[in-house]
Order: C-alpha cells, then structure tokens, then sequence
C-alpha cells in the first residue's frame, strides 16, 4: 500500500530513514482526551487538520501527523510514543498530557521557518530540533551546558540560577535548550549562539546564556505559539 505522507518524510528526512532496520505503516488516528483539549485548544485545532499514520520503527511505536501546506506541500510531524520514558523526571501535567496524546516530535519536515503569532516574529520553534517534549530525552538543567553556563556566571560576576527544579525539554541542533519550572512550568530558553529577535536576557544573568522569549510564560503558551505557528501554515 502506498502512503505519500510518509514518502514525502523520506524525501526530506532520508538520513533518518536510512537507521531504520523494521518498519510498519498503518493508516491511525489519535485520540484526545479532555484535559488535552483543555489544556492545548490552539493545538487541537491543528491536530484535528492532520492526516495520521501508524509508523513502528524498529518496534517503537510513532505516530506521522501530516498536513497540506498553504502551498500544496506536503508536511509534518514524526511523534514518539514511550511507556518507559523516565518518570524520574517530574515532569508538569501539561506535559504529560501532551506525551500521553499525541508523543513527543522527533522529527519535523517541511514546516514555517518564520511566523508571526500575536504580533511577534519568531523562527518556528521545531526549525533545527533535535528533539522536542520526548520524555526520555528530557533532563534536568542544563546537562553538558551547565559548566559553560557557570564559567560564564563567573566571568561576568552573575549568580547562576539554580536550575535544579527545571526540566530540558527541546534542544536544537547547536545545543540550545528549552526548559520549563517543575512547579511553576515558567519557560527559559538557554542559547550560547543565536540572532533572535524574540528572546530578552534574564535579568541579572550573562549574555549568551539565559533568556525569556516575548509571549510565552509557561510551557502550555509555548505549545499553543507552536501550533498557531503551524496552523497558520497549513491548509
């Protein structure tokens, strides 16, 4: 049976599929229960547009979310399903939701590189992500970063910010980091490289290390602004 979603995934995303030792397509669909509705109505309304596939990969189960750009492409999302994620991690209930619905985004294709969402520019959120949401991916703090981050503190005489209680939750391919409050679910996004325009330094922190992006407060708001990014780009 032939499946042009997944072919177009090919198409972009031929180095992924290359790994890929066992695969399973079956036409799918996804359920959303109320507290993801509730939670994510912005994302639901994009959800609701996509086509769904049932992709096994190597006995791990995922989910391809495609759509039809405003242009007649074809785009999307490969979402990873985990039971054995680390629940170590206390992950915030909008985010477990989120996992428990629709996975985490292991790979996007053929999406918006820039989107406006109430009156500010942004580059897409899932432009260069190696990652994002997917439960065992997920760490506390900063990981590999943290040392960068503490000589940086001290060489511009700051008092690092105890990032104990935050979880890393999306990283982009230079090893930026997206992370959100456990208790609080506040979004910080940690960059040592970039040329945004909608990010403002954390007060009282070195430049290059810490930021908050304009518009978002928790990690729903950073949901709901990705999905009204891609909503906004599809059909």
């Amino acid at each position: 049976m032939k499946y042009p979603d997944f072919d177009s995934f090919k198409e972009h995303k031929h180095g992924f599929v290359k790994w890929i030792k066992e695969l399973e397509i079956n036409s799918g669909e996804i359920q959303l229960h109320k507290h993801f509705v509730d939670f994510y109505p912005t994302l639901t309304k994009l959800i609701m547009k996509a086509r769904v596939l049932d992709v096994n990969i190597d006995n791990v189960k995922h989910k391809l979310l495609s759509w039809t750009t405003k242009n007649d492409k074809i785009c999307g999302w490969l979402c990873k399903y985990q039971d054995d994620y680390n629940k170590n991690l206390l992950l915030g209930e909008s985010h477990k939701t989120l996992l428990h619905c629709i996975g985490g985004i292991r790979e996007s294709f053929n999406g918006p590189e820039q989107s406006v969402v109430n009156a500010i520019v942004y580059e897409c959120f899932t432009l260069n992500k190696h990652f994002m949401f997917i439960g065992s991916r997920c760490e506390i703090g900063l990981g590999s970063w943290q040392v960068y981050y503490e000589d940086m503190c001290l060489f511009e005489d700051k008092k690092p910010l105890d990032l104990s209680e935050f979880i890393s939750f999306a990283e982009e391919a230079n090893g930026d980091r997206t992370l959100y409050h456990i208790k609080t679910e506040g979004v910080l996004l940690f960059s040592h490289d970039h040329n945004f325009k909608f990010v403002e330094t954390l007060q009282d922190q070195p430049e290059l290390t810490l930021y908050h992006i304009k518009g978002i407060t928790t990690f729903t708001d950073y949901v709901e602004t990705l999905a009204q990014q891609w909503l906004d780009w599809v059909q």
